[in-house]
């Protein structure tokens, strides 16, 4: 872990592996659009929630929707193709987490 001093306290900084492996199409495919589709769901909720306490939409909510079935509608074209040529999916991904103050 990696920690350093900022002009607003202590900032940490924790890097974890989610995935180093190599699947068949069908499985990177089953894995990945759980994914950025629990990520949608959230923010689908989130901005469900926010109509209905402050009756307004959420506008990270707003933003990140459209972004992230832009980016599913990749993923999907990606898997496709390896499952046309016949390829395995190697995955790497890595989640940094950093702790900030409040601002």
């Amino acid at each position: 872990m990696k920690t350093s001093k900022s002009s607003t306290g202590i900032k940490k900084t924790e890097k974890l592996n989610l995935f180093e492996d190599q699947f068949m199409s069908h499985e990177a495919r089953e894995i990945l659009i759980n994914i950025y589709q629990s990520k949608i769901q959230y923010y689908k909720l989130k901005n469900y929630s926010s109509q209905v306490q402050f009756e307004k939409d959420d506008s990270q909510a707003q933003k990140r929707i459209p972004m992230l079935n832009g980016e599913l509608k990749k993923l999907k074209d990606i898997l496709a193709d390896a499952q046309a040529k016949n390829q395995n999916v190697v995955i790497h991904s890595d989640i940094s987490i950093s702790l900030v103050d409040k601002k």
